[in-house]
């Protein structure tokens, strides 16, 4: 049998034996095809060994159908991020500086608490100072006040 010798294999200087068939790889892609890309996995030689053509089709059927949907699933993936890295951008715009939804939730309640604080001194104002606050809501505002 190629590379044996005294009953067992000879292992190269740079590669790796199977014990099972005898045969040397030096090309890691070439011990990878033949082992498998995980030591769970059957080598080549006994797949071949233990199972008919029409199996080994059936299984590279079945991995080829797999291998679509992951590609499927990852296509989807990266449109989903398109589309959550578009949106982030946009919080620029909005929310200045804020490179994060958190950071964008942090300025919106901030801004909200300011926007609290002050309906409450304009109505501090409004009760010490009706016509100022009449004056001053006619200026800025115009119009007819909301009451809420």
């Amino acid at each position: 049998m190629k590379g044996e010798r005294n009953g067992f294999y000879e292992k190269p200087k740079q590669g790796w034996v199977c014990f099972f068939c005898g045969e040397c790889f030096t090309e890691e892609t070439d011990a990878q095809e033949h082992f498998g890309p995980t030591p769970d996995f059957l080598p080549a030689c006994l797949d071949r060994a233990t199972h008919d053509d029409e199996a080994l089709l059936a299984r590279a059927r079945m991995a080829e159908a797999e291998c679509a949907q992951q590609v499927s699933r990852a296509i989807q993936a990266e449109l989903r991020e398109e589309v959550a890295l578009s949106q982030l951008s946009s919080l620029g715009t909005h929310f200045p500086g804020a490179i994060s939804v958190y950071e964008a939730w942090c300025q919106f309640h901030v801004m909200e608490g300011r926007a609290l604080a002050a309906e409450a001194l304009l109505r501090e104002i409004e009760k010490s100072v009706p016509q100022e606050y009449s004056k001053a809501w006619d200026t800025v505002v115009g119009g007819e006040r909301i009451v809420s």
